[in-house]
């Protein structure tokens, strides 16, 4: 008979999804985003038949998406990005940003793993779409009219926001959407290291009219908040928010 004991297997959910953060965070402190997020795609870890390139239910859930691309079309219509150049930071799989690319002159998407660009560039690749091996972080930005960030700043840490903020300054308009809690009295902008998890589990989310970014608030305006779906044991679902950033240019209400 064995003497050693067995791990207890009534756990608390929370209490597990706690370690695992933790754990996750302890190996993410050794690799940089770009290992970081190879893995993720590699192993499927935001979802998806294995072998195959997903960016998670944000990129999929038809309540959002829908929402979202109604959104992008009147305001291409409202401000003429037809002759455009959009840059997609944080590409992913391209299940949003290939229906966007009627709407402009030219696509730009830019990630951070190679093997994702790599695949793109081969399926979608043209005269008017291509695609660009690039860290936001800390690599120098393409060229562009639009720059799109859709569900990227939640991954990264609060050091790596603060050095794409000033690269937006090239940009005409800015559209970034985060996943925020729906809370009214959340906590923005809990600090956490790149990964797969999101702020919305320490009951946070970004906010860039607040330190330690400090966007003057005149240059932001909320374009777009859908409700997420609660699954019964997640909690706040939260709200995935879409803010149009016009750098340098205060925003009329």
């Amino acid at each position: 008979m064995s003497n050693h004991k067995k791990l207890p297997t009534n756990l608390p959910r929370k209490l597990v999804g706690a370690f695992q953060r933790r754990l996750r965070d302890w190996v993410n402190t050794r690799r940089d985003a770009e290992g970081v997020f190879t893995e993720i795609y590699q192993k499927n870890i935001w979802g998806g038949a294995p072998g195959t390139i997903c960016s998670g239910g944000g990129s999929h859930d038809a309540v959002v998406t829908e929402a979202y691309l109604t959104m992008m079309r009147a305001q291409a219509e409202e401000n003429s990005y037809s002759s455009s150049v959009f840059v997609d930071l944080g590409c992913g799989d391209m299940a949003i940003g290939r229906k966007l690319i009627p709407l402009c002159r030219e696509f730009v998407g830019v990630d951070v793993v190679a093997f994702v660009i790599n695949h793109h560039q081969q399926e979608l690749g043209s005269e008017c779409v291509r695609f660009v091996h690039a860290d936001m972080t800390k690599d120098e930005l393409p060229d562009g009219d639009v720059c799109l960030i859709r569900q990227v700043f939640q991954h990264l840490s609060n050091a790596q926001i603060t050095a794409v903020l000033p690269k937006l300054q090239k940009f005409r308009h800015v559209y970034i959407t985060e996943h925020i809690p729906s809370a009214k009295d959340w906590i923005p902008n809990h600090d956490k290291l790149h990964g797969a998890n999101i702020r919305l589990v320490y009951g946070s989310g970004i906010d860039l009219t607040i330190a330690p970014f400090g966007i003057d608030p005149s240059e932001i305006k909320v374009v777009l908040d859908v409700a997420c779906d609660a699954d019964g044991q997640a909690g706040d679902a939260g709200i995935i928010r879409t803010v149009l950033y016009s750098p340098g240019n205060s925003i009329q209400a």
